[in-house]
């Protein structure tokens, strides 16, 4: 794995295969920050699913990934209409923080959801909401290592 100036852009020798990329409850083990925070990238170029707040409607499974320049999860697909791939470019984010912050995520999320493995990742004029895992112990720990990983990649942007 080498990086340019920008920590994101993440030229590779081969492409990633599961082998290469760690389990979340991994990754947040580790000590290093420089490591921990390109295994994280890497997971996100990987991609993997959490479940999503939107705006109306319940809650729905869908897969997160990001690349060189944009945030990208799945849109929730209506009948008989393939799945949309909605994103965020990396450069309009402004703050990633833990729990259920907007009124839509408090209004839709349900009230079985845990707020400790909830995510809020917010740009210019748009908030994507998740649960990263709304079961066991390691949620807030999986939230934390989104949330500071998001807060890193939003430093070295700007």
């Amino acid at each position: 794995l080498a990086s340019s100036r920008f920590p994101l852009r993440l030229q590779l020798k081969r492409p990633l295969a599961q082998a290469d990329v760690m389990k979340l409850e991994d990754i947040a083990h580790i000590d290093n920050p420089v490591i921990k925070l390109n295994q994280l990238k890497r997971k996100l170029v990987r991609g993997f699913t959490v479940t999503k707040v939107g705006d109306k409607g319940k809650p729905h499974t869908t897969r997160i990934n990001i690349d060189d320049n944009n945030l990208y999860w799945e849109a929730k697909s209506k009948k008989n209409k393939p799945d949309k791939i909605r994103s965020i470019s990396l450069f309009e984010l402004k703050w990633a923080k833990g729990g259920q912050l907007t009124s839509k995520f408090k209004k839709n999320a349900g009230k079985h959801v845990n707020p400790d493995h909830c995510l809020t990742i917010a740009a210019e004029d748009r908030f994507l909401n998740i649960i990263v895992s709304n079961t066991g112990e390691k949620g807030k720990e999986r939230r934390d290592l989104l949330e500071q990983g998001f807060r890193e990649i939003i430093e070295e942007i700007k």
